[in-house]
């Protein structure tokens, strides 16, 4: 018997796209097209007519399930449609249809030419192998069928396949039945994105056609499906397999919550279709249909796409959650939200270059389809969100920089003139929601066991491909009101196998430690068919490369709710979790006998107790296991890169080494991916772990409530060392930093640089965590790290920190009232040195006194009283009497404000009228002096000339008999 053929997995040893946070970094299309070829070696089925035992094969039937309407799906000489809605003709169908009316309703099929009564793109023999979106090499771009056609034709075979796809749609659309079971959502082709990237990601890709509900708003967030258009015939070493595994990698990115990606790829003349669907396991790629030759069996295959439920495209039946863009990941390069930023950083600086070449070395792709490294958002946060007004205050100079959070000093001085909204260390009332926004609309449903539960944000999201697509939700239980965090995943095993639900064993274990959750319920995902929602579902056979791929969709229901930890918000909070974390897997271990295995950014929180005080807590615990004497244990729980110990980096290093050699090939065949043992671990290397997530922190933020650092990572930054492809890299970059810190500590933002004497003397306790060898292997020096050793450091650290550091909120409220007091004090002291102008200097005093009763207060701003139509017309009416006429009270009579009010075009009551004095023959007439009629003839002439006949008017005809005579006389 042969040898068993074995080939190299990186998935095997931690090593995916959810795990490196280096993916921003490797957004150039080589790099991303090796990443996800690697990602899927072996794990791609592919169909075939040979094996399948129906026209059909396996995966469609099975996605396809819940539309039960083929009946219903008439042939395809059967199908009209308006003539109208052929948007594209050549001259077979304008022959065919010339003494038709556009109004008129048309066969959609020739069934004498036997091919559809739509424009399709033929083939050129010379250029049949021309991908779409490529550029020759004379620099022109060519059509999925060569220059030669796109020259004779305007239309691209993109254009001419969202139109026949609509077309259809239309046509099939005429069955009553059929239509009424179309989602209540529109689905429209478009392929304008053929020829201009999709923006909002770091690898910028151009999708063929995509299938939207709006296509004026198609973001890889919007997006339902994916097709791709080539002349040559399908490989899945070509470049059309792998601009689809990219593709699916962006859907799945934005889009979390969904079973698996479909996609489409339309080959050999562009007339074969392929469905290909991506999950957690990897992909599965049906029989291919000839559009024209097996026309019942295609349309039998679009109108489930097109009219089919949500679930028949890959979202999940038992949740429904708006389109919404998730929190972005931790990545290379963000941006200060803009309420953060200083006056003095509006300018925005010159945007770095792109790079050349990746992080791990490969080759710049010289294709259309580049990186735009603008294209990365930030959002404010709801708290400067609120505090918003404060920011155009019209005492801040334009010359002069803001207040900034980040620029805080070490220690402010405990006099606060503000109101005590809270203390240090406590959770404001205005912010007991950190990271929430104000509002609580839902997002969506979501179903666990029998409970009901409202959406109300995205916390997290995993931005792998193949693995478990974390995604936590923050939710409230429609039953009675209490709020929760729902964990989806899926998780490695069968459905029956017991180490599905070893998270569940583990959190029992657990129970009663302070900052591990509690478990309210959990479920395996049943699906409406009945069955549990499991990735092998969609595979027809099990090949020795995909064995024990096979992954379980379960969600847990856990309390209570926290957030992450770096949206701390002061200094000494950030660090007293970082005990709290310590503390709790010290417990775990001793107490318990559990290992946690897996600390990373994503699983450090901090919870926000009742009281207003904080302590930190440590979530998924999906990889812990019970401690073992020899402490192996089986691969899974190694961590994500950038935090791995050195020692697990070591081991899984020397397995690493068989990726060079290695040629991977996504086809799933007879080799089995090599079983590489168990990996010796223990807490030591959680507290090593624990050390990298502090670094990370102080480096890649800069201030509290998660804000990102505005930095561009090279050479020599811990960050991108410690984030590398290979893994050797990784821990030969920790180990030079444990051996000669040098000037590794300035890459700290200078808000944690009261923090550099906790990173000085963590960096030498775990110094010799792993042993120091000689080149032949022999150990000089190693000194194991103990949990009561880190605890008292970072004791020791907290005591140093100051209580009085102001929270974000209360800060900036003190930044800017300092401000004002300043600026009006520097005014005030300008005054004193005027002598040439008293009433100025009585001016400024005044509003000197005015803005030193100013201050900040929670109280709400007092609403003045409303006033009546009649009241407010009144006073205009004198207002403009006052102002035409001098002395008014003295000669003005109720009914000369009445016509005054009737000549602007006003009518009210008489009564209204305020009581003014009467004028008669015995009432006293002043003649208006020089200066009065001056002034009434200046304003009269600065107005517009269309209203100066009509100003003049009113005067004459309101001014009192005498005194307009004597006006007419001079």
């Amino acid at each position: 018997m042969p040898p068993q053929k074995r080939h190299y997995s990186t998935v095997t040893i931690g090593k995916k796209l959810s795990s490196l946070l280096t993916v921003p970094l490797v957004n150039d299309i080589k790099s991303m097209d090796k990443l996800t070829t690697q990602e899927l070696d072996g794990l791609v089925i592919q169909e075939h007519s040979d094996v399948c035992d129906n026209d059909l094969g396996h995966l469609i039937p099975t996605i396809f399930e819940s539309f039960n309407a083929t009946q219903l799906i008439p042939p395809a000489n059967q199908l009209l449609v308006p003539l109208s809605k052929i948007k594209y003709r050549d001259k077979r169908i304008n022959e065919l249809f010339c003494d038709n009316l556009e109004e008129d309703l048309v066969p959609l099929w020739d069934a004498k030419a036997e091919k559809w009564n739509c424009k399709l793109p033929e083939a050129n023999n010379s250029d049949s192998h021309t991908i779409s979106g490529r550029n020759s090499k004379d620099g022109q771009r060519k059509t999925v069928l060569g220059s030669d056609w796109e020259k004779e034709n305007k239309e691209t075979p993109e254009e001419l396949f969202s139109a026949f796809f609509n077309v259809l749609t239309v046509a099939l659309a005429r069955e009553a039945r059929l239509s009424a079971m179309r989602p209540s959502g529109n689905r429209v082709w478009n392929g304008d994105h053929s020829t201009k990237p999709i923006k909002g990601a770091n690898v910028l890709r151009k999708p063929d056609m995509i299938m939207v509900e709006d296509p004026a708003n198609a973001g890889w967030a919007h997006i339902k499906v994916i097709a791709e258009l080539t002349a040559s015939g399908f490989r899945l070493s070509g470049r059309l397999a792998k601009t689809l595994d990219t593709k699916a990698y962006l859907i799945l990115r934005h889009q979390p919550w969904r079973r698996f990606a479909l996609m489409l790829s339309i080959c050999n003349n562009c007339r074969e279709l392929r469905v290909h669907t991506y999950d957690r396991s990897g992909s599965t790629i049906s029989l291919h249909f000839h559009i024209e030759s097996q026309k019942d069996l295609f349309l039998r295959v679009f109108s489930a796409i097109m009219f089919g439920k949500d679930e028949c495209i890959g979202f999940d039946p038992t949740m429904i959650i708006r389109e919404l863009k998730i929190p972005p990941p931790p990545s290379h390069r963000s941006r200060i939200p803009m309420r953060l930023r200083s006056r003095k950083k509006r300018v925005r600086s010159p945007t770095p270059e792109s790079p050349q070449s990746s992080s791990c070395g490969f080759d710049s792709e010289d294709d259309s389809e580049t990186l735009n490294n603008d294209d990365v958002h930030c959002s404010p946060h709801p708290l400067l969100s609120s505090l918003s007004s404060l920011s155009s205050l019209s005492s801040l100079s334009s010359e002069e920089a803001r207040p900034d959070v980040r620029t805080a000093p070490a220690q402010l001085p405990t006099k606060d003139p503000l109101p005590q909204v809270a203390t240090a260390g406590t959770t404001p009332a205005l912010l007991a929601e950190t990271c929430d926004p104000p509002s609580q609309e839902s997002l969506g449903n979501i179903h666990v066991n029998n409970n009901k539960y409202h959406i109300l944000k995205v916390i997290f999201s995993s931005v792998g491909l193949i693995g478990r697509g974390t995604v936590c939700y923050r939710a409230r239980r429609v039953s009675d009101g209490q709020e929760f965090v729902i964990k989806d995943h899926w998780v490695l095993g069968d459905v029956n196998d017991a180490d599905v639900l070893n998270e569940i064993a583990m959190m029992d274990a657990m129970e009663g430690i302070p900052g591990v959750p509690k478990l309210e319920e959990y479920c395996k995902v049943v699906l409406p068919s009945g069955e549990v929602d499991n990735t092998r579902r969609y595979r027809y056979s099990q090949s020795a490369s995909s064995k024990g791929t096979w992954r379980t969709h379960v969600r847990l229901v856990m309390k209570p709710r926290a957030r992450r930890l770096q949206e701390f918000r002061t200094r000494k909070e950030f660090v007293r979790a970082m005990r709290d974390i310590l503390t709790i897997q010290k417990k775990a271990v001793q107490d318990r006998g559990v290992l946690h295995r897996d600390c990373s950014l994503y699983n450090a929180m901090i919870e926000d107790k009742e009281d207003g005080s904080s302590n930190g807590m440590l979530i998924d615990w999906e990889f812990a296991v019970r401690i073992l004497s020899g402490d192996h244990y089986q691969l899974g729980g190694t961590g994500t890169v950038p935090f791995m110990s050195r020692s697990i980096l070591g081991q899984l290093a020397v397995w690493d080494k068989y990726s060079r050699n290695s040629r991977y090939s996504k086809a799933a065949s007879d080799s089995q991916a090599m079983s590489f043992g168990s990996v010796k671990q223990d807490f030591t290397d959680d507290i090593e772990s624990l050390f990298y997530v502090f670094m990370w922190i102080c480096i890649m933020f800069s201030g509290p409530l998660g804000t990102e650092r505005e930095v561009k990572l090279e050479e020599d930054w811990l960050p991108y060392e410690w984030s590398r492809v290979s893994l050797r890299l990784c821990q030969r970059a920790k180990n030079m930093y444990f051996l000669d810190i040098g000037d590794s500590l300035k890459q700290f933002d200078p808000y944690f640089t009261p923090l550099l004497p906790l990173a000085r003397d963590w960096t030498n306790l775990l110094r010799y965590n792993f042993p120091l060898t000689t080149a032949d292997g022999k150990i000089l020096e190693h000194k194991p790290v103990t949990f009561d050793d880190a605890i008292e450091l970072l004791e020791k650290h907290l005591a140093l920190l100051p209580d009085d550091e102001l929270s974000p909120e209360r800060l900036f409220r003190k930044n800017a009232t300092d401000k004002i007091i300043q600026d009006v004090a520097d005014r005030a002291a300008i005054i004193e040195n005027m002598s040439d102008s008293g009433a100025a200097i009585s001016f400024c005093k005044a509003q000197k006194k005015r803005g030193l009763n100013d201050a900040w207060t929670i109280e709400p701003t007092p609403v003045p009283a409303k006033r009546s139509r009649k009241q407010t017309l009144a006073g205009s009416c004198m207002g403009l009497v006052k102002l035409l006429v001098p002395e008014p009270d003295r000669y003005w009579t109720e009914p000369m404000v009445r016509s005054t009010v009737l000549l602007i075009g006003n009518r009210t009551e008489p009564d209204f009228f305020p009581s003014l004095p009467e004028w008669g023959p015995n009432t006293p007439i002043t003649p208006p002096s020089t200066k009065g009629i001056a002034a009434s003839n200046s304003s009269s002439e600065s107005r517009a000339p269309s209203s100066r006949r009509s100003m003049q008017s009113l005067r004459t005809f309101s001014t009192p008999p005498q005194q307009a005579r004597s006006l007419q006389t001079k």
